[in-house]
């Protein structure tokens, strides 16, 4: 079924898109270059803004847009479009080199721009769309992207979920959840339907004979909530709550949930009373529990906050879409949608909450409702993979950092996680935010606790034993100090913001773990925050005296030395020849002041001592003899400065002119850093 195409005939017969390198009919041939992963500008014929302008007026909605959006003074400038972003399923070889076959394109976005014929470095600013195909249209064979479905909650949508969800408990063996005795929530909000209104009650789940099948919500509160369970509305919410006096998400997700078949739905302001504070702590550490076992998860995606809701229609005011014309390479006349304004890229506001990153990763079922789309997961179909009703084939609104929970129950016998999957899962989940900092260790329990389970290992304030030296080598440059005590200096839960890991350990690792601590509000609960902890290490040592010693002819060339960086640069005091160090700071000490020169300690991490590059942690000793992490550090050269190109670089040096690495003053000692 061919789709009414553009409004302007005349535009219409101007530009058609094709698949075809020697077209000399359609003016505007859409190729692939020769990098066709890069963006390519391609001139659209011979149209040019004078003759746009013309065409606006006339009612042409494209040209209307390209004028209006990038006006230009000069008439005769051309339009040009090019290609930002594509994906091809299948690829043909040839000689070891990748070309994308024509009929699995997957993802195409155009940009539109005016170029000066007699200048073509001068730009206007471009305007892009998203390539779309309607199902029923033939160009569904070729391009691969659909429209958004605008209505979440239309019977087809429900249906389509319903499906999904059907099949999966069918014939998906791994997303089964199992009825362990004493898993699973407190309580249930459970949902009746009367006269066409929704009645809710709050069950205790120890009251029922077993726990039934039910759906938990995952959704972003988005600030103080008025309606909560409490001590003293419990026993009245145990009679019934009419739907209409819960907030507008908890509601949509009241009706997704009677949609899918369930009466059953936990939310945590509703099943959780959040004036008594020790139960609070308890579910909490229950909640990886509460979201594996739930029959499925429903992510209120799209939502900033639970008044929000998120079955209303997805329009959204700037979009634009124009049907255009569309030749299919087998010379099948067609037609295609260019969608305007709306970003493929866009996150939803539940991909930036800490909270929700174990609530999705823990889920073996997973609804999304999103702004684009909605979307389905499970244990069986990945990420990558995920079943859509449109927009996307799923694959450009993955969350990374997700565990794959099917590959270590394939390999327990490693007994491990993995340093490298704990460092994805780390540097993802700590870009996302969270209103109360000292929730940096709690938000992510329950993802530790699940894989200390399945895999074994002892888990210390965010950071595994069996690895530590390797994960100690996280880099806060970008972060800063929470108000509050959350973790130990050496855990990357001490700090706010995204941490990186920039550097890894080459051959074995160079320190020992003697003994530690951890102290935790919740006893026996080690996965869970810290009010107090220490590391006892033994490796080798080296003394330097950090200060601000950087040669002031090099200031304009080193590029963290201009002041909007937050970041300084630093470096030791020299006695004759110097040895210098890139590394990164945390914090800056308070004792670090311009001209004054503080002693640090170069703990290293690396068991490669015949290796220049060592790289391990710098460490502040504190009044009472133990040490604190200021930073770390990852190589030593010799010869002239090394400047650095990251702001957060820093510069040391040794006192000796020795030139053999082994000789650099390093003694074995051990250090209990806290």
């Amino acid at each position: 079924m061919l789709v009414p195409t553009h409004s302007c005939d005349a535009c219409a017969s101007l530009v058609t898109f094709v698949w075809d390198n020697d077209s000399d009919q359609n003016l505007f041939s859409l190729t692939l270059p020769d990098d066709w992963r890069s963006r390519a500008w391609i001139p659209i014929g011979r149209i040019r803004y004078g003759d746009a302008v013309e065409h606006a007026q006339n009612g042409c909605d494209l040209m209307e847009l390209l004028t209006t959006s990038c006006p230009r003074d000069d008439p005769s400038d051309l339009l040009v479009a090019g290609t930002y972003y594509i994906e091809a399923s299948r690829y043909k070889s040839t000689y070891g080199e990748q070309y994308p076959a024509f009929s699995s394109i997957r993802k195409i976005e155009i940009f539109f721009a005016w170029q000066s014929e007699s200048d073509k470095e001068k730009w206007s600013r471009a305007v892009g769309a998203v390539l779309c195909a309607l199902q029923s249209d033939p160009s569904a064979a070729e391009i691969a992207v659909r429209p958004p479905n605008m209505c979440p909650d239309s019977p087809e949508t429900m249906q389509l979920a319903r499906g999904w969800l059907q099949e999966c408990v069918a014939e998906h063996k791994q997303c089964v959840t199992s009825d362990a005795a004493g898993v699973g929530p407190k309580r249930l909000l459970r949902i009746d339907e009367i006269d066409g209104e929704l009645l809710l009650r709050v069950v205790e789940c120890s009251d029922l004979s077993t726990v039934p099948h039910y759906a938990a919500l995952s959704y972003c509160w988005g600030g103080q909530q008025t309606v909560v369970l409490n001590c003293e509305n419990r026993d009245a919410w145990a009679d019934g709550l009419p739907a209409s006096a819960i907030p507008k998400t908890i509601h949509d997700a009241c009706n997704v949930t009677r949609d899918l078949g369930l009466n059953h739905l936990w939310v945590d302001s509703l099943c959780i009373a959040q004036s008594d504070n020790q139960e609070k702590l308890r579910e909490i550490a229950a909640m990886g529990a509460i979201y594996e076992h739930a029959h499925i998860t429903i992510s209120a995606s799209r939502a900033a906050s639970a008044d929000e809701g998120f079955l209303h229609p997805r329009h959204a005011p700037e979009d634009l879409v124009i049907p255009m014309p569309y030749q299919c390479n087998n010379g099948q006349p067609a037609s295609i949608l260019l969608w305007f304004n709306r970003q493929p890229q866009f996150s939803d506001p539940i991909s930036r909450r800490a909270w929700t990153y174990q609530e999705a990763t823990l889920s073996r079922r997973l609804l999304t409702i999103g702004s684009h789309q909605t979307r389905w997961n499970c244990r069986a179909i990945p990420p990558t993979t995920a079943r859509v009703d449109g927009w996307t084939d799923g694959n450009h609104y993955v969350m990374s950092g997700f565990v794959d929970w099917e590959a270590i129950d394939t390999s327990k016998r490693k007994k491990h996680v993995s340093a490298r999957q704990w460092k994805s899962v780390v540097q993802h989940y700590t870009g996302r935010t969270m209103s109360d900092p000292g929730d940096r260790l709690a938000a992510i329990s329950a993802v530790a606790k699940k894989l200390q389970g399945d895999t074994g290992g002892e888990y210390l304030a965010g950071l595994w034993q069996h690895c530590l030296p390797e994960l100690l080598m996280w880099d806060a440059s970008r972060c800063v100090e929470p108000p509050v005590y959350t973790a130990p200096s050496w855990s990357w839960a001490s700090m706010l913001g995204q941490v990186y890991f920039l550097y890894s350990l080459s051959g074995p690792h160079g320190v020992e773990v003697v003994d530690f601590k951890m102290e935790t509000p919740v006893p026996h609960d080690p996965h869970g925050p810290v009010v107090d902890g220490f590391l006892r290490l033994r490796g080798m040592v080296a003394v330097a005296t950090l200060g601000f010693e950087w040669d002031e002819s090099l200031r304009g060339d080193i590029p963290f030395c201009r002041p909007h960086r937050r970041k300084r640069a630093h470096g030791l005091a020299l006695e004759r020849r110097s040895e210098f160090v890139r590394g990164n700071l945390d914090l800056e000490p308070p004792e670090l002041v311009e001209g004054a020169k503080i002693t640090v300690w170069m703990l290293r991490l690396d068991g490669d001592h015949s290796s220049r590059n060592n790289r391990g942690l710098l460490l502040l000793r504190l009044a009472d003899g133990a040490f604190c992490r200021i930073g770390i550090y990852s190589g030593l050269g010799y010869g002239k400065p090394y400047i650095p190109w990251r702001p957060m670089d820093l510069i040391l040096s040794r006192k000796k002119e020795w030139d053999d690495i082994d000789r650099f003053e390093w003694e074995i000692r051990c250090m209990t850093v806290v």
